[in-house]
């Protein structure tokens, strides 16, 4: 019996992972009346207003104690390798993940624009809107991160190892997105690819600050050129993109990310990030992962 629930170190991972989903389900269900009281009314607002952003956004704060509770109570390691701690290089970490996201959006738009598939306008600057958009798309990135490679990714490295926990949760990026609006087959290959990409990142520094500033800045990109994202229509961007063309390049009505082109783009990206020595885990984030997440010397663990 011993063997099916526990090995050597603690509970399994399959068992925590299903206790974390259940306790984050629990503190979701409880604290759901939280974004009516904290902003009256924005369950009544349109989904392309920036500010239907925040009715998801306040999620985080019950996946961060249900996080906090699963590292500090059932796996008892300190809470900073969870890689949310506010200590040396983060803010570096964050935006070598804003500038990777944009150098994406950009590499994007070019060889749309060679292409002929895009047409690019002007349409003018809101600052409250831009605001509220990068507040909301900077708590849903958080959200994101550290629902899949926050907890939940670094169980599956420790009892799976490195490539199947890869595999699995860039699978799990997909699925979660496969309800949006003009899902496409295109479109789960490349939220698929995003989920590499972003769990790459994580691995690179073992810390989420790099996956968050891809994720955000990514985003940014699209509703900055009020393109969809995953299927979703944003009002507020000060650019008029409109993509034309076949839709395995323009993306259709998913936006980008159900392009071809996109797929070029992550591709490249997940290339040059597996390959980069330049990006490098703090030291102390890095034994941190080393004494509380694997035995010695996990096998392809230093990607």
């Amino acid at each position: 019996m011993r063997s099916i629930f526990f090995n050597a170190r603690r509970l399994r991972s399959g068992w925590r992972i299903l206790l974390f989903l259940a306790l984050a389900y629990l503190l979701f269900a409880a604290s759901s009346s939280l974004p009516l009281a904290l902003f009256p009314g924005v369950e009544a607002l349109d989904s392309s207003d920036p500010r239907s952003l925040l009715l998801d956004g306040y999620l985080i704060l019950p996946l961060l104690l249900a996080s906090w509770f699963m590292v500090r109570y059932i796996d008892r390691r300190p809470f900073a390798s969870l890689g949310l701690s506010f200590r040396a290089r983060w803010v570096r970490e964050f935006l070598i993940g804003v500038a990777i996201g944009l150098g994406m959006g950009g590499l994007f738009l070019a060889a749309s624009g060679l292409l002929g598939a895009v047409k690019l306008g002007w349409k003018g600057l809101s600052w409250p809107e831009l605001g509220l958009l990068f507040f909301g798309f900077l708590l849903a990135a958080a959200f994101e991160e550290t629902l899949f490679h926050g907890y939940p990714f670094q169980t599956l490295i420790e009892g799976l190892g490195v490539y199947p926990a890869l595999f699995i949760i860039s699978i799990g990026f997909s699925l979660l997105h496969r309800f949006n609006p003009h899902f496409s087959l295109i479109g789960s290959i490349n939220i698929g690819l995003a989920g590499l990409l972003l769990a790459l990142g994580c691995l690179k520094t073992r810390a989420l600050w790099l996956p968050i500033g891809v994720h955000l800045s990514w985003n940014l990109f699209q509703v900055g050129l009020s393109l969809p994202v995953s299927g979703l229509a944003f009002s507020g961007g000060p650019f008029q993109a409109e993509l034309q063309g076949p839709e395995l390049l323009s993306g259709g009505e998913f936006g980008p990310e159900g392009s071809l082109i996109t797929t070029a783009v992550f591709a490249l990206a997940i290339t040059f990030l597996s390959l980069t020595k330049s990006i490098k885990p703090w030291p102390a984030q890095a034994k941190l992962w080393q004494e509380h997440l694997f035995p010695p010397s996990p096998k392809g663990l230093d990607l």
